[in-house]
């Protein structure tokens, strides 16, 4: 920012404080994901493959590539470990062929 920038002025910085709140959610989570780190090994393998894949496998992506029925894959997803993952409407359209 240039010298004249009203934001370096230094009336303009405020002080944030850490949110009560937000340090609840953050231990929650971590211990959430350390549940699923040591949970069943269908736990284990839909967290790596979320993980890498960065989202984007639906129930029968993720029964093939573990091995587990999708009836299991959905049981952990619709389960309490189902928090920890987000579900999104698919955005593939298998019509328009593959992205170059």
């Amino acid at each position: 920012m240039p010298v004249w920038h009203r934001l370096r002025e230094l009336g303009i910085i405020r002080l944030w404080f850490p949110s009560g709140y937000a340090q609840d959610i953050k231990a929650m989570a971590q211990q959430e994901l350390r549940r699923l780190l040591h949970g069943l090994r269908t736990e284990q393998d839909l967290l790596g493959l979320l993980t890498a894949a960065q989202g984007g496998l639906s129930g029968p992506d993720l029964a093939a590539l573990t091995g587990a029925p999708l009836w299991e894959i959905e049981d952990v997803l619709h389960g309490v470990s189902g928090r920890t993952f987000t579900r999104r409407a698919s955005t593939w359209q298998p019509e328009h062929g593959p992205e170059v």
